[in-house]
């Protein structure tokens, strides 16, 4: 086998072996609580601000000019981009009666995990840009 080949094949196996120790890192971590804390972070944050949009929502409802209208729109948005950030991360708790149930559950949502992480970072960045926008409308409405 030619050096080129063996590294080839040495950085393939240290990949795979970093992937199945981060795997293995999130199913003890779910095991343990249930939930990545990185979720239930992100779960908190972005229900908080679902409510304090629609909590600002109720006092802007009045004004109609082009501010008004922008605020209203983002905080549709906002709520559309939390339900389904909570419906994701709804699915990516660990749920089990026994310990064996529990251990298996655990693998499995790592693996969602996995196929979902590319969903939740977009959400993330859609829910950020939500932020600033309304940072900018709330800016606006108060000057």
């Amino acid at each position: 086998m030619d050096p080129l080949s063996a590294l080839s094949v040495a950085a393939a196996v240290v990949q795979f072996a970093d992937f199945g120790s981060r795997l293995v890192k999130n199913v003890v971590e779910l095991y343990q609580s249930g939930q990545k804390r990185d979720h239930v972070e992100l779960s908190v944050v972005s229900q908080d601000l679902s409510r304090l949009a629609a909590s600002v929502e109720s006092k802007v409802a009045g004004n109609r000019d082009v501010a008004g209208e922008v605020f209203m729109r983002l905080v549709g948005e906002c709520a559309a981009v939390n339900d389904e950030l909570q419906a994701i991360l709804k699915k990516l708790k660990a749920r089990g009666d026994t310990k064996i149930a529990l251990a298996t559950d655990s693998w499995m949502v790592a693996l969602r995990q996995v196929v979902a992480a590319k969903d939740i970072e977009n959400l993330v960045r859609r829910l950020g840009e939500v932020r600033q926008q309304m940072n900018v409308a709330l800016l606006y409405l108060l000057l």
